[in-house]
């Protein structure tokens, strides 16, 4: 739809395309369908050279996540994670170093990462507020 319609600024792409993928994918919650439209439009972003070309998406190509999208249970080390067909607790495991950040720091956006067969979750921190 973005490149059909020569859009590619998340404002512009998100009015243009939210309620028609919505209606598309009737499963696909509002946040889910934001986060997509804002990985679409990062394709695009300050590339010119990918504005030459319709960008193609891998199936198994990163999936967005914030905190409306995931929830952490700390003590028991799992995650759930928002999917098309329901969520799902995942348990998690890191370096005593990513498991002490994770039980101390605010947590911000995460990946969904397929990675030699693997799907890994790469957690993010927030940004400082200023």
């Amino acid at each position: 739809m973005a490149w059909q319609q020569r859009t590619f600024a998340v404002v512009e792409l998100h009015r243009l395309a939210h309620y028609p993928v919505r209606a598309q994918f009737a499963a696909l919650g509002a946040q889910a369908a934001v986060r997509a439209i804002a990985r679409v439009a990062g394709a695009y972003a300050n590339r010119r050279a990918t504005k030459k070309r319709a960008h193609v998406f891998r199936p198994h190509d990163a999936v967005a996540y914030d905190a409306r999208l995931m929830s952490w249970n700390r003590d028991a080390r799992t995650v759930s994670l928002w999917t098309l067909t329901g969520r799902v607790t995942v348990p998690y495991v890191g370096r005593p170093e990513d498991l002490k950040a994770v039980d101390t720091l605010p947590l911000g956006e995460a990946d969904l990462i397929f990675r030699r067969g693997v799907w890994l979750l790469q957690v993010m921190r927030p940004a400082p507020v200023r």
